[in-house]
């Protein structure tokens, strides 16, 4: 099982860094702590036998930008082949 988050599901852009509504963003990272519960999720999972579970953090991608990548290293972790 792979589990993806990116840089910007649990922090700011910096595109976002003069949003009028700077302090709700961040509240929202803090609450819904994306990238640390799908590390924690994948962690946990790994203990279990006879599954494989990985964690991959997908630097400088956005909660909307983060698809297109996304499928491609989860593509190559299905098939075998190697990440870049």
């Amino acid at each position: 099982m792979l589990l993806q988050a990116g840089e910007y599901e649990q922090a700011l852009a910096l595109f976002q860094t003069g949003a009028t509504d700077l302090e709700k963003r961040i509240k929202g990272f803090a609450d819904s702590r994306i990238v640390d519960n799908a590390r924690a999720m994948a962690e946990r999972l790994a203990r279990a036998a006879n599954l494989l579970a990985e964690f991959q953090f997908l630097p400088g991608e956005t909660h909307m930008s983060v698809l297109p990548f996304a499928l491609n290293v989860a593509v190559r972790f299905v098939f075998g082949a190697p990440a870049a």
